[in-house]
């Protein structure tokens, strides 16, 4: 019988929980069977064991995972949007490639927590423990690029990340793409007044941006696209 090395089952834990994130966010985790995120490896249910005690382990993982893969994209946004510290323009990006149509569309691949949400709520202790940590985790990255003297913007970090992910979610639940662009839009615009940003100079509003089409779509800069799924 062949043996295999260490590093072979670490790499295909790996796989296993970069399967099980795509495929959790895609269709939920109670409708998520291991069979069929084990199949997409190639590999058989009994090989889930090997990694993994059971299904709850590796939603905790694949959270753990999925809310990581959040941070490192905001973190990404920060060179494209030439971020110094002394201004929101950081803020801003994230918030415009978060709540934006190629964002909504990308459901198996974009925001864990929007994606997952209902059954994070309904999740046991552990669940919802890496799940806060994870929050916790966004918020500070966010907080770091709160410019230095705007203590009322810090007090607001929560309101805005429950705003993004209520946005996002919205703009998901609804059957037209006219719809769904205006939540999306509006919630840009509640956001960027949060951020005091100069309004009149800026093409975004609480209405519809004129970059809104058919489809509600929306064109996002070099620097938001690093914060999208690839």
């Amino acid at each position: 019988m062949a043996r295999y090395q260490p590093e072979h089952k670490e790499q295909t834990r790996k796989r296993l929980v970069e399967s099980a994130v795509t495929t959790f966010r895609r269709e939920g985790v109670d409708s998520a069977a291991l069979k069929e995120i084990m199949q997409e490896l190639g590999l058989t249910v009994g090989g889930f064991y090997r990694h993994f005690s059971s299904k709850t382990e590796l939603v905790q993982t694949a959270l753990r995972v999925g809310l990581e893969q959040s941070v490192r994209r905001m973190q990404e946004v920060a060179d494209g949007a030439g971020a110094d510290g002394e201004s929101t323009e950081w803020i801003e990006q994230v918030t415009t490639a978060y709540l934006s149509d190629p964002h909504r569309r990308s459901l198996a691949h974009g925001c864990v927590l929007a994606a997952l949400a209902s059954d994070l709520a309904r999740g046991d202790r552990e669940v919802k423990t890496v799940c806060e940590e994870g929050l916790r985790s966004v918020h500070a990255e966010v907080c770091r690029h709160v410019p230095a003297g705007s203590e009322q913007l810090a007090q607001k970090i929560w309101a805005l990340l429950a705003l993004e992910l209520g946005g996002l979610l919205l703009s998901r639940m609804v059957a037209t793409e006219e719809t769904s662009a205006e939540i999306l839009a509006s919630c840009r615009g509640v956001v960027h007044s949060l951020l005091d940003v100069d309004r009149p100079k800026r093409r975004d509003s609480t209405t519809a941006p004129k970059g809104l089409g058919k489809r509600g779509g929306r064109r996002i800069g070099k620097s938001t696209r690093s914060l999208l799924p690839k």
